[in-house]
């Protein structure tokens, strides 16, 4: 999960306690932590806090050096609003990517179930071409009518299989 760097903040003459805000993001870059492990790139938790207010304080740095005007921070509930709105984008698109790929597994399951239906259902059409008597044995006919639940599974019938084996002799 990639968190959007805060914007350039204007230089204040004394220190202010943590905003309630500083909090929700320490808490997000935690729960990124847990859900992505990958992201601490071995480093703990305040290491990873660290390192993150630092590329801020860079960037703010840089963007004051470009004699641009800062932009406004906006009041605490446009802020956390904002937080919150890119949380929830960040999980849509995570969601419509896991769903894609499950998607695709599901795609190649199918392929895969179909495969070994058809391979199925040839090796019983060999059985029946192979036996003597074939497929139109009183036996067979018996065995077939007591398995037709399983044929059901196959997707056939006892007329398809009888016309599978029949093309196999």
């Amino acid at each position: 999960m990639v968190l959007k760097r805060p914007s350039t903040l204007p230089e204040q003459p004394q220190r202010r306690a943590p905003e309630p805000d500083v909090e929700l993001v320490e808490q997000l870059v935690k729960k990124s932590l847990d859900i992505n492990p990958d992201l601490r790139d071995g480093k703990n938790t305040h290491q990873v806090m660290q390192d993150l207010k630092r590329q801020a304080v860079a960037r703010s740095k840089e963007g004051g050096a470009g004699g641009g005007i800062a932009a406004p921070r906006g009041n605490l509930a446009e802020r956390r609003r904002g937080t919150i709105a890119f949380f929830f984008e960040q999980k849509a698109s995570d969601f419509e990517t896991a769903v894609a790929d499950v998607t695709a597994r599901e795609r190649l399951l199918q392929q895969e179930k179909q495969a070994l239906r058809d391979q199925v259902v040839g090796d019983l059409a060999d059985f029946f071409a192979l036996m003597a008597g074939g497929i139109q044995s009183p036996e067979a006919k018996d065995v077939i009518r007591e398995n037709r639940p399983f044929l059901s599974k196959l997707g056939i019938t006892e007329a398809d299989l009888v016309a599978a084996a029949s093309r196999r002799k």
